[in-house]
């Protein structure tokens, strides 16, 4: 992919092929948004991540480091666990799906290696924000608490509005997809 073209959340998967970085160009939503290659003034590199963290310098000495990345988390299926660690089952959909196509900047799908045995085990997803993109807060309601909340999809814990990251019910605020959110 070269040219930005619009890709809706069901098609994400396909076009994230792990180790490719893409770019996700603002004015987009959970319906969609243009998705192209980085900008061609400079090559962005994939991190390299071992035990669901980015390893600094990275483990391939021939890959140049390229800091500013952090890696999504929340979204995997996992009982009781909310890192970023992914299933080999899962995919790029639903709300993963959705965060990225709304939020404006660089992303990549990369495998998770562990560092016991070397091997791959599951994956991740890790974003880059561009200067020139900005981070829009998104606002809506809790799907469990029903309380409003804000904050940046893919970074960090939704806020409720006083403040308060711990939902009533429970754990941490969930975005109610189901429910309108607005931007601010």
């Amino acid at each position: 992919m070269t040219a930005p073209r619009r890709v809706r959340p069901d098609e994400l998967n396909a076009v994230m092929a792990f180790d490719h970085v893409i770019r996700v160009h603002p004015g987009g939503d959970a319906t969609g948004a243009l998705v192209s290659d980085p900008p061609n003034d400079r090559a962005y590199w994939a991190p390299e991540v071992m035990d669901t963290e980015i390893v600094s310098g990275g483990v391939d000495a021939d890959r140049p480091e390229d800091p500013g990345w952090t890696l999504l988390t929340g979204y995997t299926g996992q009982d009781r666990y909310t890192g970023p660690g992914m299933h080999d089952s899962e995919y790029i959909g639903g709300r993963l799906a959705a965060d990225i196509l709304s939020t404006p900047g660089l992303y990549v799908a990369i495998a998770d290696t562990f560092s016991d045995d070397g091997e791959p085990e599951g994956w991740i997803v890790a974003h880059k924000p561009l200067p020139e993109d900005p981070a829009p807060r998104t606002t809506g309601t809790c799907q469990w608490c029903g309380h409003p909340i804000s904050g940046i999809p893919g970074d960090g814990p939704w806020r409720a509005t006083d403040g308060s990251e711990t939902c009533r019910a429970g754990g941490v605020h969930i975005l109610d997809l189901t429910r309108k959110a607005g931007r601010s």
